[in-house]
């Protein structure tokens, strides 16, 4: 055989080859509530989605990837270059859908699933929130969103240290704060609780926040 017809013959056994695996890579179906599978997506400069991430060259898979963005509260999740793992909340403004074929690298746990490509994302939402929620209102308060610590101080200036960090509920702590007699009440960095008498226009906001009207 000459040189010429077996460099030809080589060629076309490895697109042959190339394009079978692409045919059978497939994004999952059996995904956890109503996660659904978005596309293929460029990573854009500074990342498409980046809020949290992790990287596993041996188990990654889409179903693990969309766990670990769940427990993050993300509703986006993609991977990337068969190993990694990225999450977020909205998608940059750049990003946009490319050809299937450019998401076709096998994740690095399951050869059948696509798992992104070199700046290409395998990306799945979820159109329902994710993660833990607020709750919506327990012992008379209500939840009035999240807000940031104060500037000069705290926001919350009286601290309740009758509840063991690990044993904290917003439960425990409004309990508390009523007990009290305030009608503020908040949980931060998942084991604190602050409470103060003042308006709400009077603070400058941290974490958890809610609001009791005493009578």
């Amino acid at each position: 055989m000459r040189a010429t017809q077996a460099k030809t013959l080589l060629s076309y056994t490895l697109f042959s080859s190339f394009s079978l695996t692409l045919a059978q890579l497939a994004p999952p179906t059996n995904l956890p509530g109503v996660w659904a599978y978005q596309g293929c997506y460029n990573d854009v400069a500074g990342r498409t989605i980046g809020a949290a991430g992790y990287t596993d060259g041996v188990a990654m898979t889409n179903q693990a990837c969309i766990a670990f963005c769940s427990s993050k509260g993300y509703q986006y999740a993609g991977t990337e270059y068969s190993q990694e793992c990225f999450c977020g909340s909205s998608l940059a403004p750049a990003a946009a859908i490319q050809p299937a074929t450019d998401c076709g690298m096998a994740c690095s746990g399951n050869s059948s699933q696509p798992c992104g490509g070199p700046s290409r994302l395998s990306m799945f939402y979820s159109s329902e929130p994710v993660g833990p929620q607020p709750n919506p209102g327990v012992n008379g308060f209500n939840y009035l969103g999240c807000y940031t610590e104060g500037t000069t101080g705290r926001a919350l200036t009286h601290g309740v240290g009758s509840i063991l960090n690990a044993e904290m509920t917003v439960a425990k702590c409004t309990a508390a704060c009523h007990a009290a007699n305030y009608i503020l009440a908040g949980v931060e960095y998942g084991g604190e609780c602050c409470k103060l008498t003042w308006d709400v226009d009077m603070c400058l906001g941290f974490g958890w926040l809610t609001e009791n009207a005493l009578t």
